[in-house]
């Protein structure tokens, strides 16, 4: 294949643009000061390298500054490029610092089979003291503080500090709430990571997923990120797995210079 460099709109839907992820195909693997180069160069929220390693393929993922342990929308972005490509069928799994994750075709769409992260009710981090006193409920999940906030409209209006944010600690900020013509909202925030708002988590959504599912009595929930370009996604929840399917596009294929 002669391209193997990629630009992709992950979690578009019928008004939202997506979160636009670098993909890199690897015929072997590469250094990881090379990757971090790569990434910081895209200057995307998230860019994946993908390299086929005994039978396996093998997927990582760097922001702008640092690699990461999980990755949804990347991981989306990867599996569009190996479908689009013919070098995966119906189903690709991904080798992973979070085990292995599955990817499937579902017509127009991709679905991802990735681990449930629930948030616990948590005492509130002094930076965070202005974001938990405006919120209904106030936790955190293995990666991410999580405020649950009473409208979409505070959500949409949220004006984070990022100052705050990352002297917080932990990957990032997740902020929820029920949504208008969706199940719920949310937004995230990760300066710490290079990401000072992401257009739609991926990841995020292993923690929403139970919150919500919790909340209204059901598995099966639509969601949609409030960034400045917006993402939409189903949300499945089966047991301690969450299953996200969204649908993405290949916007740029090139070749990676010397």
């Amino acid at each position: 294949m002669l391209n193997n460099i990629f630009l992709v709109d992950a979690f578009v839907g019928k008004r939202e643009r997506g979160n636009p992820a670098g993909v890199c195909l690897l015929d072997a693997p590469a250094r990881k000061e090379w990757m971090q180069e790569l990434a910081e160069e895209m200057a995307q929220a998230e860019t994946a390298f993908v390299c086929k390693v005994d039978g396996q393929w093998q997927l990582r993922w760097f922001t702008p500054v640092c690699e990461v342990d999980l990755c949804g929308h990347a991981t989306l972005a990867s599996a569009k490029v190996l479908f689009s490509n013919g070098l995966a069928d119906d189903e690709v799994r991904f080798q992973t610092k979070s085990g292995e994750l599955i990817c499937r075709s579902d017509g127009d769409r991709i679905s991802l089979d990735f681990p449930s992260a629930p948030a616990e009710s948590c005492s509130t981090p002094y930076p965070l003291a202005r974001v938990a006193s405006g919120s209904s409920w106030f936790g955190v999940s293995p990666r991410d503080y999580f405020a649950v906030l009473h409208s979409q409209r505070m959500v949409e209006e949220f004006e984070p500090d990022l100052e705050a944010i990352e002297a917080a600690g932990m990957r990032g900020l997740i902020i929820t709430a029920p949504g208008e013509e969706t199940d719920f909202c949310s937004r995230f925030f990760a300066p710490q990571s290079g990401v000072p708002e992401d257009h739609f988590t991926g990841s995020a959504h292993c923690t929403l997923a139970p919150y919500w599912a919790g909340k209204f009595g059901k598995t099966h929930l639509s969601a949609v990120q409030l960034s400045s370009r917006g993402g939409f996604a189903e949300v499945g929840l089966d047991e301690d797995r969450v299953v996200l399917k969204g649908a993405a596009r290949i916007r740029l294929g090139g070749v990676l210079g010397e």
